[in-house]
């Protein structure tokens, strides 16, 4: 219960276990005391009811002793490894940055068309004599026969020719002088004497012509555009050529015949005469890209008792 307190003047009232002196200050003072003497006694009688009920329990009792200290909280950006993440982190940001930054300021790439068009006009502007042609030539042909030959059929044929233009530098748009080599097959079908075979004649032998071939244009002429634009224009270069030769013959065929006769086409024999075996050529020639170009022909071979009369184009290389 509450202890009343009272008031004074004259002399102190002994209430309980302390004495009120009749001035306020002094008896609050007082009061205070004695409530927390009060306080204290019920807090210790309270606690060691509590360890009594633990213990009956089974459980340890608390102790100030297994409270653990909180731990403390590193302060911030004291790990390294984070810092050295994120400092790597910004370092690629800002390259990307700056890589995109560059690519932006650089002038467009030029298309594709544009650069192939450069390529082929660098190509085509190396000068060359043009004293030297390779050519192969894809054929269709057709025979003409007359008296013990019937029926001749010629199959398509390619021939090759290697051909050396005379003292080329000073010839260029001029006529001069050719020197070359010629392989001619003829491959087919038909009749000798009535009796059924096949034929292969492979002429082969010199050439001697005279042909022209123009100059080529270029950017001191003045006749090349600038290859800056798609339009431009390959330079290229025109000519003719007329060769003639005389020609042998070497001879794979088969007959019906078990012993065909010497001057058959359809027998198997090397190197031999097969006529006059004159033969003809002329050739319009086009040069593009400064040592390929492509030849249109018709010729004519001579043999024994029969002509092969062709056409074709032929693809050539110049040195």
């Amino acid at each position: 219960m509450p202890v009343p307190l009272v008031y004074v003047r004259k002399r102190p009232v002994k209430m309980g276990s302390f004495f009120l002196t009749g001035k306020p200050t002094q008896d609050i003072f007082v009061g205070m005391t004695f409530l927390s003497k009060i306080l204290i006694v019920t807090c210790g009688t309270a606690f060691c009811t509590a360890q009594c009920l633990f213990a009956q329990a089974g459980q340890p009792p608390t102790t100030i002793e297994r409270l653990e200290q909180p731990k403390a909280t590193p302060p911030p950006g004291s790990d390294a490894d984070d810092l050295e993440a994120q400092a790597e982190e910004d370092l690629r940001r800002k390259q990307k940055q700056r890589g995109e930054r560059e690519q932006s300021l650089l002038p467009d790439e030029p298309p594709y068309s544009l650069q192939r068009q450069k390529n082929l006009m660098k190509e085509a502007l190396i000068p060359h004599d043009r004293s030297l042609l390779i050519e192969l030539a894809f054929h269709l042909t057709t025979a003409a026969v007359r008296n013990d030959r019937q029926r001749y059929v010629s199959d398509p044929t390619v021939h090759f020719n290697l051909l050396y233009r005379h003292d080329a530098k000073n010839h260029s748009d001029k006529i001069g002088p050719w020197y070359g080599f010629r392989l001619a097959p003829f491959t087919g079908s038909g009749y000798h004497k009535k009796k059924f075979g096949s034929f292969g004649l492979t002429y082969f032998g010199p050439m001697i012509g005279v042909g022209k071939i123009g100059l080529m244009p270029t950017k001191e002429t003045g006749a090349v555009r600038s290859s800056e634009s798609v339009e431009a224009k390959i330079p290229s270069a025109s000519g003719w050529l007329i060769g003639a030769g005389f020609a042998a013959v070497a001879k794979a065929g088969k007959s019906t015949e078990e012993t065909p006769p010497k001057d058959s086409d359809f027998t198997t024999r090397g190197a031999t005469i097969d006529g006059a075996g004159f033969w003809i050529e002329g050739r319009y020639i086009k040069i593009v890209y400064g040592a390929v170009g492509y030849n249109l022909i018709v010729g004519l071979q001579m043999g024994r008792n029969k002509e092969f009369i062709y056409s074709g184009i032929g693809v050539t290389g110049w040195d």
